[in-house]
């Protein structure tokens, strides 16, 4: 839990978006566990930095259908707590299909937007 902690500061700090942008919720599902989506947007100049957070509370694996976002038609998005997993944003701007586990959550960042986690921290153990 404390690595997750230190890895989820990092992402705040690193992405002022999640510090002060603004919060548009994407999609939930408020009868019973599943996917709660939202995004957090930032003007910044010209650009605007968006992340993208879902989480899904079901022990079952879901779907989030395409959903509208900042992110332009064609860029590619990186899951920080996966950095293997690149989507493609789809025309209209909207979300490709993304697929959760159960309990589990994925952010995304434009790829160019992507940033080293700094410092790393890879354990809480007190040093010998």
């Amino acid at each position: 839990m404390f690595l997750l902690t230190a890895q989820l500061n990092n992402f705040r700090r690193l992405y002022p978006a999640l510090q002060i942008g603004s919060h548009v919720n994407k999609w939930n599902d408020p009868d019973s566990p599943g996917l709660f989506a939202y995004s957090r947007r930032l003007p910044m100049g010209a650009t605007t930095q968006e992340v993208f957070v879902v989480f899904n509370t079901s022990t079952s694996s879901q779907t989030l259908t395409n959903r509208s976002t900042a992110f332009a038609a064609g860029t590619q998005i990186v899951n920080l707590l996966d950095t293997n997993e690149v989507l493609t944003v789809q025309a209209g701007p909207q979300t490709p299909l993304i697929i959760l586990p159960g309990t589990t959550a994925k952010i995304f960042v434009e790829q160019t937007d992507w940033k080293p986690l700094d410092p790393v921290v890879v354990s809480n153990a007190p040093g010998t």
